[in-house]
């Protein structure tokens, strides 16, 4: 007698492997402007700026909310890991309280919301 055979590989499930999460980012906000061409601040600003990864990190992303109310006004945006630095003015407000939150992109996987949640590099930094 033959033993029954094992499961065939068409049939095994293996569990998928999880993408290494993203190195910690070390990300600075501060207030900032945008110039002109003679250099004078224009527009309000906000400047991050980060420590570039050894590693392949890709991209950076963020989300910006209004400190008074919580109501995230920029969510989804990215800057290539490699620069540094990113201006950020779309929808800045003068006079107004923000606070940001960044984190590195390493793939895809990075992206999923329900992933996106728990890999928050920093904790929402308050600009004045």
């Amino acid at each position: 007698m033959n033993p029954a055979p094992g499961p065939s590989k068409a049939t095994r499930k293996e569990a998928p492997l999880a993408a290494p999460a993203p190195p910690q980012i070390s990300a600075t906000a501060t207030a900032a402007s945008v110039p002109d061409a003679d250099g004078n601040g224009r527009r309000p600003a906000i400047s991050l700026s980060w420590i570039v990864p050894a590693n392949r990190t890709l991209r950076v992303t963020w989300q910006l909310r209004i400190a008074a109310t919580g109501v995230v006004v920029q969510r989804g945006l990215f800057a290539e890991a490699s620069e540094g630095q990113v201006l950020i003015s779309d929808g800045v407000l003068p006079a107004t309280a923000y606070q940001l939150r960044a984190s590195f992109v390493s793939g895809a996987a990075d992206l999923a919301l329900e992933v996106r949640s728990q890999l928050w590099g920093t904790p929402w930094s308050l600009l004045t």
